[in-house]
């Protein structure tokens, strides 16, 4: 197994792990280690999806659905630039910067 294989499913094992303890009540969903759980595995299979999109052909994909695709990547790095990353610094004491305040 490579390197990178072992990295995701640590980050699944871990969000799986997370998940139960907030169904069973014993951590809330906005408990620090979930936010940097969720934001880092949404920002690595975002970066997994690009890169793989990026040097990958595959037959029979046309340009527009390859965009489509990718996209997909792009989408969940936002997610977790905009959702994730100011949920960190609320907990650890920083305010995050203006524009990623979307959601106040």
């Amino acid at each position: 197994m490579k390197g990178y294989h072992m990295y995701f499913i640590l980050l699944k094992v871990l969000v799986v792990i997370q998940t139960i303890l907030i169904i069973f009540k014993l951590e809330k969903a906005n408990h620090l280690t979930y936010v940097i759980s969720d934001t880092m595995f949404k920002l690595s299979i975002g970066a997994f999806i690009i890169y793989f999109f990026l040097t990958t052909t595959i037959p029979g994909t046309e340009f527009h659905d390859m965009i489509v695709l990718y996209y997909a990547g792009v989408l969940l790095i936002f997610d977790a630039v905009y959702t994730g990353v100011p949920e960190i610094l609320k907990h650890v004491g920083i305010n995050p910067p203006s524009w990623m305040a979307v959601l106040n």
